[in-house]
């Protein structure tokens, strides 16, 4: 690890054994996951050529989320991160499995597409939450800025490398050899966490009254704590509103390529790279930087500047342009994400991790899947470009009224945390 000492927290945080066994798991099964969105995408624009469509399938792999993720989190915190994680990876695996025969045997429809599609995001609903909970176990608090960073910053690298990977695959192997991919990319990253260890904690009173509860009272534990929070409610509501009005951009970039910059597979390819590479620069910022103070000001300058590079980004023709545009947009939609993910992380009592950050990213993904629905909708019906300008705009104007709070709440979120 000496090559990394000039990195800064990325150092610090690849220092521990148990979070470098994870996080090898992770980059190779982000590729994969990556590698499988974009032949997602590209396939359901092949077979129907609908906006709608693409909008719908997206709907169907995120809106799960928003039902059991919840229960995910709750699930987690009684019987284990790594265990809920774990036992999602075997049945996502399957689905994809399936998937993928099925589509390599011109048996594959649109409407098993959806079914299946909103199957395998039911599964996922668990895994995610579950991973992103188990993080704080791997590492020290003071190294846990750093390791939250590292672990999303890793996801959009995954963005980057995926689909240009992908959409080679694509080319040359086909639309199934993708998902076969994925299949193999999550079965390593399982191998990968039977050699993590994490001690369990030790029992609290807390503790005691989770088990004895319902999971139904969980949940409402989780969501009392979470609203009544002066601090964490804010950086919640920001969150979301990033999710659900600047985010579902992805979900129309099959049409983008194709309609607006007239390009095929290698096109939407270069569109998501460029976004998953701004994506991945941005969280790895934060992960050099690998300190808590000023977070908060991130959060709200890069959820502007996301807001105005995709207003640029929908409204061009120029190929190269609209890439530079989603480069800076992902690059401070997904920091102001790292920032509120961080804050989140350090902020929550440890006995109700799981339950908020699965409550919060539960918000979060359902905010995507109504958003990818509602833009692809009205893609159908007024075309591509204003439903991003129109959630664009609607994102500045909730900025501005949050700022004021925000601000306030800021000194109560990075005092607890340094």
């Amino acid at each position: 690890m000496a090559a990394l000492k000039s990195f800064g927290g990325v150092d610090r945080a690849l220092r521990n054994r148990n979070f470098r066994r994870y996080w090898f798991g992770l980059v190779i099964s982000t590729i994969g996951f990556w590698m499988f969105r974009v032949t997602l995408g590209w396939y359901t624009w092949e077979i129907t050529n609908s906006p709608a469509w693409l909008g719908i399938i997206g709907f169907a792999s995120l809106i799960p989320t928003l039902v059991f993720g919840p229960i995910a989190g709750a699930l987690s915190d009684r019987i284990g991160h790594k265990r809920v994680a774990m036992s999602s990876m075997v049945l996502s695996s399957i689905i994809t499995f399936i998937m993928a025969y099925l589509i390599a045997a011109e048996l594959m429809t649109i409407h098993v597409l959806f079914v299946s599609t909103t199957l395998l995001g039911s599964i996922m609903s668990f895994d995610f939450p579950a991973r992103h909970a188990m993080v704080p176990d791997l590492v020290d608090r003071k190294e846990l800025s750093a390791a939250v960073a590292l672990n999303i910053s890793t996801f959009h690298v995954g963005s980057f490398i995926g689909p240009i990977i992908g959409g080679y695959m694509v080319v040359e192997a086909g639309i199934a050899a993708s998902f076969f991919v994925y299949v193999f990319t999550t079965i390593y990253f399982f191998v990968a966490l039977l050699f993590v260890y994490i001690t369990p904690t030790v029992k609290s009173a807390a503790n005691e009254t989770v088990q004895r509860s319902t999971l139904l009272n969980d949940i409402m534990t989780g969501l009392l704590y979470l609203v009544r929070h002066p601090a964490l409610k804010w950086v919640a509501i920001l969150n979301i509103c990033g999710a659900l009005l600047l985010r579902p951009y992805m979900e129309l970039l099959p049409g983008y390529a194709d309609v607006i910059f007239n390009r095929s597979v290698d096109g939407l390819s270069l569109l998501i790279a460029a976004s998953g590479l701004g994506a991945f620069s941005g969280s790895f910022l934060l992960a050099l930087r690998g300190k808590t103070q000023g977070l908060t000001n991130i959060l709200l300058i890069g959820l502007g500047v996301s807001s105005i590079s995709l207003i640029l980004f929908a409204t061009t023709s120029h190929f190269l342009f609209g890439q530079i545009c989603l480069f800076f947009g992902a690059l401070t939609l997904v920091g102001a994400a790292v920032c509120g993910q961080s804050l989140i992380q350090h902020k929550v009592e440890p006995h109700l991790r799981g339950r908020v950050i699965s409550l919060i990213m539960s918000l979060v993904v359902g905010g995507m899947a109504v958003g990818s629905l509602s833009l692809g909708m009205l893609g159908e019906i007024i075309g591509l470009r204003w439903p991003i300008i129109g959630g664009a705009i609607v994102a500045l104007g909730i900025l501005v009224f949050a700022v004021k709070p925000m601000r306030a709440q800021a000194a109560q979120l990075e005092a607890a945390i340094t």
